[in-house]
This record gives C-alpha cells, structure tokens and sequence, in this order.
C-alpha cells in the first residue's frame, strides 16, 4: 500500500522564463509651465 501526500501544482521560477520586456514611446514635454500643488514630506 502506498500513500502520496497531496501536493500542490509547482509554480513556474521566473528565472527561468522568458525575460519581460517593456516598450515605451517618448515624446517632448509641453511648453506649459508646471504647477505643483500639496506638500511632499
């Protein structure tokens, strides 16, 4: 007789998957002036 435990799926390590890579596409600021508001601590 023979028992298993019950065991989960192993997950995928992301070392090991393809790398992600994301794109961005940049374009000139605006020439209005900026305004900020609020308090930075």
């Amino acid at each position: 007789m023979a028992l298993t435990a019950c065991s989960e799926k192993t997950q995928s390590d992301p070392r090991t998957e393809a790398p992600l890579v994301r794109v961005a596409t940049l374009q000139e600021a605006s020439v209005a002036p900026r305004a900020f508001t609020g308090t930075v601590a």
